[in-house]
């Protein structure tokens, strides 16, 4: 019995003791480092509750279960987004530190071996849009004329309807001569007499009638000829000149 009666008076004690002497907020001091700033509070108080006010941007620390012993009750700083630091009993058993912003901004809040730092790391980004940026096209200040040879080809500025009739206009070449040839490693380029006696410059890949020019020899032209679905190689040799 008498075990319990002691025990008992022991936690009264305790509890006693807790009100009587409560936590103390001692100092409050602020200072600026690599990380950012950081407002150092000197407290015995193991726990707080903090809110993030927004008009205007401050943020509040409670420090529940202490009494406020500081000797400046405000420290005004007017630096980075600092406006200023109060402390001070908000009411009975509750010590309030409140830091006064320029703006919003990021902080964290983490125990230290004498009480609680506040680091302030930067304006705090609330929806922020990406600006977008104006591109201005400046119209060109000159002019280029480019020129085409069609060279028995299709005009590339012409429409597509009608090129069919172009055909007729195309070299034949299944009864024409060779009558020359310029050859070299670079340019190659046949001298043709077609049926109807005219003359046509050819180069490899030039359009005839019903097929293309395939090669270009040193003696001889090749052409691939189409028909009815069917595919002809063509070949013609250079005229040799007649000897007397």
């Amino acid at each position: 019995m008498n075990k319990y009666i002691v025990m008992g008076g022991i936690f009264f004690l305790f509890l006693l003791a807790d009100r009587v002497c409560p936590a103390v907020v001692e100092d409050v001091d602020v200072k600026a480092t690599d990380r950012g700033v950081v407002v150092s509070i000197t407290t015995d108080a193991t726990s707080y509750r903090e809110v993030r006010v927004s008009d205007p941007p401050r943020i509040v620390i409670d420090f529940p279960g202490t009494e406020c012993s500081v000797d400046k009750n405000r420290i005004d700083v007017g630096k980075w987004d600092l406006i200023a630091v109060r402390a001070g009993q908000f009411e009975t058993g509750v010590t309030r530190v409140v830091l006064d912003l320029k703006r919003a901004s990021e902080y964290n809040i983490q125990k230290t071996k004498t009480g609680f730092e506040v680091l302030l790391v930067g304006e705090k980004k609330i929806g922020t849009e990406k600006k977008k940026k104006e591109i201005k096209i400046e119209k060109p200040k000159w002019e280029e004329t480019f020129g085409y040879s069609t060279r028995r080809r299709r005009d590339p500025f012409r429409a597509l309807v009608g090129w069919a009739s172009e055909e007729d206009t195309l070299p034949d070449v299944r009864n024409a001569q060779v009558v020359g040839i310029v050859w070299s490693p670079e340019e190659k380029y046949a001298l043709i007499q077609a049926s109807d006696g005219e003359v046509y410059i050819l180069e490899e890949g030039d359009r005839v009638r019903g097929g293309k020019v395939s090669k270009i020899g040193k003696k001889n032209v090749v052409f691939t000829l189409w028909e009815l679905g069917r595919t002809e190689r063509l070949t013609l040799r250079i005229k040799e000149k007649e000897s007397r």
